[in-house]
């Protein structure tokens, strides 16, 4: 039934959007010449390193956030652990309801330390967080997987909020979109999809928590190290106009030394 009545939601989402006005620079780019005809093609072309990038940082985000809302705890503490179902799901709701607020207070802090930083944030303290949490739910007391999971949360959400403004600001308009969507996508397969199946699976191998803590770890370190390699772009203006003028720039500097210029375009490795 929570699923038939999702239709509810599909309906409210279309009102939403089909009442919500482009943004300036979609307007501009639909009114010149920058409009690419296959987006995802040049997307592959000349952005392929910031898709990499978006796909590995929100693929960080996803492995842990899947453990709660993929269902691996809720498997695992009932299944495993033989802990009361209802208790834990109370717990799990708790826990994404902080998530939401961590979401929230993650994207107004990034406006005033920058992406990058805000990302830095969540995922340097969601890697030495993951070997506790875990700890906790192994003791099997609700009070303290509780409090596991509520920690969790800080950093789930300080590896999310910025994302849609992250991701925007690493593709050039006219790619955008394609950009931005395919990372989400791929980061969302590689890190969200089997997540919960490879939990499982290390957790059989293995038989212990530990070893999917380690999973978690892993992912999250690959995760801080494409969050470093990406260039913040934060508050800085999105137009072709500001790319162009950029380029005016670095083409007079190199004028100037004597050297080559290296046109800027959002994405090609910048």
């Amino acid at each position: 039934m929570p699923f038939l009545f999702s239709i509810v939601l599909i309906v409210i989402g279309m009102v939403i959007r089909l009442g919500v006005s482009e943004s300036p620079v979609m307007e501009e780019t639909a009114e010149s010449e920058e409009q690419v005809r296959l987006p995802i093609i040049e997307m592959f072309r000349t952005s392929w390193r910031p898709l990499v990038q978006g796909a590995l940082i929100f693929m960080g985000n996803g492995v842990a956030g899947y453990m709660i809302a993929g269902g691996y705890v809720l498997s695992y503490t009932v299944n495993d652990l033989d802990l009361d179902r209802e208790t834990i799901l109370t717990i799990i709701s708790i826990t994404s309801a902080v998530w939401i607020g961590t979401t929230i207070l993650a994207a107004w802090t990034s406006d005033k330390i920058t992406r990058k930083r805000t990302y830095h944030i969540g995922f340097i303290s969601q890697l030495p967080w993951v070997f506790p949490l875990f700890m906790l739910i192994d003791t099997q007391n609700y009070g303290l997987i509780a409090l596991g999971l509520i920690v969790l949360a800080i950093p789930l959400g300080f590896t999310y909020g910025q994302r849609s403004a992250m991701f925007a600001e690493m593709f050039p308009a006219k790619i955008r979109h394609s950009g931005d969507g395919l990372a989400n996508a791929i980061g969302a397969i590689l890190g969200g999809a089997f997540a919960s199946l490879i939990a499982t699976a290390l957790q059989a191998e293995f038989g212990t928590s530990m070893a999917v803590a380690t999973y978690i770890f892993v992912i999250t370190a690959v995760a801080l190290v494409a969050t470093i390699m990406v260039k913040d772009r934060t508050g800085r203006p999105l137009t072709a106009e500001a790319d162009a003028e950029l380029n005016r720039k670095i083409e007079k500097v190199a004028e100037k030394g004597g050297g080559t210029p290296a046109h800027f375009e959002r994405g090609a490795g910048f």
